[in-house]
């Protein structure tokens, strides 16, 4: 998917923290095929399985279903701002986003886990957080965040609970992100959170809101 202090990021917040055969460009979600598991190789089942909720002083995180679509697709997947720097574009219909909460779904939670983001005291969704084990030692995440709740601490407050729970894990060692090396705004939400920048990736990933080729980006990791 999802990370925030006092004034955090005036950019959208969003990482996929490594290529993922689960990430796809938005263009093809329509042609979304039935869940693979060849598609998940590249993944570790979870040694110490994460819990079905997180909470912090503000937030509840909670598997995302079906019901979600409407809050998601009306609240980011078609914000051009919030999509600036993720691997896909905007979302153009309502079945874009229904056929991503379904393959987030369809993924068996002991590979990878989608959280919503919602208020404890309204139940709105304000965004979301996808956490995945690449290494039986080692995590990576991803998250967005609707643009009316930037700048809040959100998010810096939802990446340090996840941390602190990934680094008390015996199997855990490391929690890694990446972000693209002009969003400055998701590089600071990082560093509040406690990451530490650790280099820079060359042409890591492809952001096609920006460029058809693909960008540099930050490495982040808090390790224990």
């Amino acid at each position: 998917m999802p990370w925030y202090g006092s004034s955090d990021s005036s950019r959208p917040t969003y990482r996929v923290f490594d290529e993922s055969p689960y990430t796809r460009n938005a263009d093809d979600t329509d042609q979304l095929a039935p869940f693979d598991e060849t598609r998940f190789q590249c993944l570790t089942k979870f040694t110490d399985m994460p819990p079905d909720t997180f909470e912090t002083a503000r937030l509840l995180l909670r598997p995302v279903t079906i019901m979600d679509v409407d809050a998601i697709f009306g609240s980011y997947a078609q914000d051009e701002e919030v999509v600036r720097y993720l691997i896909w574009r905007p979302h153009r219909s309502r079945s874009e986003t229904q056929a991503y909460v379904e393959r987030c779904m369809a993924t068996p939670s002991e590979v990878e886990r989608t959280y919503m983001l919602v208020g404890r005291g309204d139940n709105v969704v304000r965004g979301a957080l996808a956490l995945r084990q690449r290494a039986p030692h080692r995590l990576d995440c991803g998250y967005v965040l609707a643009r009316p709740w930037w700048r809040q601490g959100l998010m810096t407050e939802v990446l340090t609970e996840v941390t602190v729970w990934a680094l008390r894990q015996p199997s855990v060692f490391r929690i890694g992100a990446v972000c693209d090396f002009e969003n400055i705004g998701s590089a600071r939400v990082l560093e509040k959170s406690g990451f530490i920048r650790e280099g820079l990736l060359r042409r890591w990933l492809l952001h096609p809101n920006i460029s058809d080729e693909p960008r540099d980006c930050f490495s982040y990791a808090r390790v224990r």
